[in-house]
């Protein structure tokens, strides 16, 4: 009886766990389909950006969307930045990033583009004939077709056929007003640099970039030269060295000046202002490229920032009121106060351009020979 006793009471305990264990597991049940229907209701769009550069435009770009998103906490952005290294020549020519291009290319192929992704300048006409972008035009109140807002040097973009249409647009607008303040703020911080750096006594060919060109900035503001002002690159660098066109023609540079790294030390090799022959005719852009040669000349020589340019011009076989480029034809080189000047012309070696370079190493002058012409300048 006992024995029996003590079996009824086991029974009715087992049944009432497993009661609880039922209540429990639906409790439990219930409380995740509401966790299951509460997350759906707040999951965030995910929407994907794709650009390329170096670990400078990745910390950017990263900064960049999360003020986005704490801005408006209902977007969420993934974002790749492919790293890219290429020829900065070939990609003066061509707009082409190899090792970006063709991730980018073969997402597109695959039929899964980024949503938001960054153009090459120079090639945002093939995207947009090939349809890759989507017209913005409808976004922004813009009475024309328009496929991408600048950020930088580039274009961003929109993918055709994307499904994140108003998030894209939202991070399109922000990054373009974001990097327009970042890039004023940065460029005010670096003129003000420019003016305060003392003047450098050694040779600014041995000093980083940076500090070349706050000493061109610092030559140009000195004579009120303020078209000569030049900026360091937000974010296209490359390994190879930098480069700035005060006049861009259609189909390439036209007046620039250019500054060569050596890629294992990032030291200066040459710097260089350049102007395309098409532009001889242009009064006005010659009257700059002599601006920017005496410049450079007074950037690398500290005797010229104080007596003048003159004994350099007539040494490389400028007329005495250097009224004339035809000196830019003679080939070899001339060494002076530690500084190699050597010069490229259409007559000479230059093709289609006309050269302007110093250097520290004298290797090339030794190459090169003396200054002379191939051909003497017509009278």
């Amino acid at each position: 009886m006992g024995d029996l006793l003590v079996r009824k009471r086991y029974a009715v305990i087992l049944c009432l766990m497993v009661i609880v264990l039922i209540c429990i597991w639906y409790l439990i049940s219930n409380q995740a389909d509401h966790l299951d229907v509460a997350s759906d209701n707040i999951s965030k769009p995910q929407t994907r950006m794709m650009a390329y550069g170096n670990y400078k435009v990745r910390e950017f770009l990263e900064e960049a969307i999360r003020a986005f998103e704490e801005q408006d906490p209902s977007f969420s952005i993934s974002l790749e930045v492919v790293p890219s290294s290429f020829n900065q020549n070939y990609f003066a020519i061509t707009g082409y990033i190899p090792d970006y291009e063709q991730k980018l290319l073969l997402e597109f192929a695959a039929g899964d583009p980024p949503d938001v992704f960054f153009i090459p300048k120079a090639r945002g006409e093939i995207y947009r004939e090939s349809g890759a972008l989507l017209d913005i035009s409808p976004y922004i109140n813009s009475d024309i077709p328009q496929y991408g807002l600048q950020v930088g040097m580039d274009l961003l973009g929109i993918a055709q056929g994307t499904k994140n249409a108003s998030e894209s647009i939202a991070l399109l607008k922000f990054l373009h007003n974001y990097t327009f303040e970042y890039e004023n703020e940065f460029k005010a911080a670096f003129l003000d640099e420019s003016r305060k750096m003392p003047d450098y006594d050694g040779n600014i060919l041995e000093a980083s970039l940076e500090d070349f060109l706050k000493m061109w900035n610092q030559v140009a503001l000195s004579k009120n030269l303020d078209k000569l002002i030049v900026f360091p690159s937000l974010f296209m660098e490359t390994e190879e060295g930098w480069s700035y066109n005060f006049y861009q023609r259609e189909s390439g540079p036209g007046l620039s000046v250019s500054v060569t790294l050596s890629p294992d030390t990032g030291s200066i090799i040459t710097a260089a202002v350049s102007m395309h022959c098409e532009l001889y005719e242009d009064p006005e852009m010659i009257g700059l490229y002599k601006q920017c040669i005496i410049n450079l000349i007074e950037v690398v020589d500290p005797e010229a920032r104080i007596q003048g340019p003159d004994k350099i011009l007539k040494g490389l076989g400028a007329d005495d009121s250097f009224s004339s480029l035809d000196f830019l034809n003679m080939i070899g080189s001339m060494r002076y106060n530690g500084v190699t000047y050597f010069t490229f012309g259409p007559d000479g070696l230059g093709h289609d351009s006309y050269g302007f370079f110093v250097q520290i190493d004298d290797t090339l002058g030794n190459i090169m020979g003396p200054r002379r012409y191939l051909t003497r300048p017509s009278e």
